[in-house]
């Protein structure tokens, strides 16, 4: 089997894992930087340039953004070419998009009844009062709908506070979201991935002392979880509603439950292998032997 995987940095973990994974499947993995490929689409038919040739077309292809998050314009139009051309990928680019917005996300989870944290959009400051009090008033948690690895996200404990958040998003231009403040949650939250409609791994998040984020990236460590009924199908579900073949659930256990702050498309899985010791590489090359089986 012939697997591509594309990326900008094939030094990160995931990427990594996953070609050696691969190999040692004894499938050909082939590395195609996405800065370096054209699309084309001609009298010929849609086709893929590398460094100006066209490679052997792939049996499978899974992307790996190898930046902080996905450029969600190059990245996706190679996507929708590959699908275009027929090849599977391990996500469809239509599931990426709706989780490319986290409260696009929010919005669609809570229409198919999933649980997650109460939040509000505000497109003008002079909402931000009302809407703050809708999702219970401060403190309350401030986020870019695009952030990553806790940046972008803020914990405000003022309305004079929030206008200062509000307006520092405006000036870098980034559209600003407000979540509810879960205090009992105490700085934790587990990461929860799921692969073909499995959790393969599950991993609690701790905040550091001076910090409430739960991110590894940001200082914060990790401990394995053995997912109760209710997160396991709570991130279950927010991954079918989403149309996600591979997600990484992030869950809020809170008064009311497990509840879900965010979903990642392409979730990398360093802290879930280190903390766990899963072997999230290998699952994820079994899943896709098994699918490009059932297409043949």
């Amino acid at each position: 089997m012939l697997i591509w995987s594309l990326s900008r940095n094939f030094e990160l973990h995931s990427s990594r894992r996953l070609a050696e994974a691969a190999r040692a499947r004894g499938h050909e993995l082939r590395e195609l930087d996405t800065t370096r490929l054209a699309a084309l689409v001609t009298g010929e038919g849609l086709r893929l340039l590398s460094d100006g040739e066209t490679p052997d077309p792939p049996d499978f292809a899974v992307f790996r953004s190898g930046y902080k998050r996905l450029d969600f314009g190059w990245d996706l139009a190679l996507w929708r070419q590959l699908e275009a051309m027929g090849v599977p990928t391990l996500n469809s680019s239509d599931a990426v998009l709706r989780c490319s917005d986290k409260f696009y996300t929010h919005q669609l989870l809570r229409a198919a009844g999933v649980p997650t944290v109460d939040a509000a959009l505000v497109t003008d400051e002079s909402q931000l009062e009302s809407a703050a009090e809708a999702v219970g008033g401060f403190p309350l948690v401030l986020k870019w709908t695009r952030g990553t690895r806790g940046v972008g996200t803020a914990l405000v404990e003022s309305l004079a506070a929030l206008r200062g958040q509000w307006q520092l998003s405006a000036v870098l231009e980034q559209n600003a979201f407000l979540e509810r403040y879960h205090p009992e949650a105490g700085g934790r939250d587990r990461r929860v991935l799921v692969l073909g409609g499995k959790v393969i791994a599950c991993y609690e998040r701790r905040a550091p002392a001076d910090d409430f984020r739960s991110n590894l990236h940001r200082g914060g460590s990790g401990v394995p979880h053995e997912p109760a009924d209710g997160e396991r199908e709570s991130a279950l579900a927010a991954a079918g509603a989403l149309g996600l073949d591979f997600a990484g659930v992030d869950l809020l256990p809170t008064d009311d439950g497990p509840q879900i702050l965010e979903v990642n498309s392409v979730p990398g899985f360093r802290g879930a292998e280190e903390v766990t010791g899963a072997d999230v590489a290998g699952a994820v090359i079994g899943h896709i032997e098994g699918r490009v089986r059932d297409l043949r």
